[in-house]
């Protein structure tokens, strides 16, 4: 997520780009498109639960507002797979100064969150990402040890049986 600011337009020219997945994530999911934001307002836009941003719109309207409105697409991720150490960054940028902004290594946005200034007729930028981890299935299995002492017939000696249960992962 990338912006200059040109001080001429009070604008600011977005380069938004996004990675390819990991190959072993699947680009399906349900797709969703969160509410419009409002121009010269303050914003926190967050996908839905295991969800990642991945397509961004904004429109310009220039004098008297100055400013953008936002539409932001999130997708599901497909089963199997769940966001975890999701954390907000601190702001990408100053007032009036261009930023690069790339979530760490296998993390995706999943948020964006904005103040606005209209004294300055721009922007700030907070962002948040998460980890995509794949599940991994536990398979639990059931094992029957048998703690007899090999003696049989007296009434001193016993056999029992314990449920031990072991979890693979």
């Amino acid at each position: 997520f990338a912006s200059d600011y040109d001080t001429k337009e009070k604008d600011r020219i977005f380069n938004i780009h996004f990675c390819q997945t990991r190959s072993d994530v699947p680009s399906s999911g349900v797709t969703t498109t969160l509410d419009r934001t409002t121009r010269r307002e303050d914003f926190e836009k967050e996908c839905g639960a295991n969800a990642a941003i991945i397509g961004i719109e904004n429109y310009y309207a220039g004098y008297p507002k100055y400013d953008r409105n936002w539409d932001f697409i999130c997708r599901a991720l497909p089963s199997g797979y769940y966001l975890a150490s999701c954390a907000w960054s601190s702001f990408a940028n100053n007032y009036k100064k261009d930023f690069n902004y790339d979530c760490p290594d296998e993390q995706v946005i999943t948020g964006v969150k904005t103040t606005c200034d209209m004294d300055e007729r721009d922007r700030i930028f907070k962002f948040k990402c998460c980890t995509v981890m794949k599940r991994i299935p536990a398979k639990v299995g059931l094992s029957i040890l048998d703690h007899s002492d090999g003696k049989s017939g007296d009434s001193g000696s016993y056999s029992s049986l314990f449920a031990e249960y072991i979890v693979y992962i």
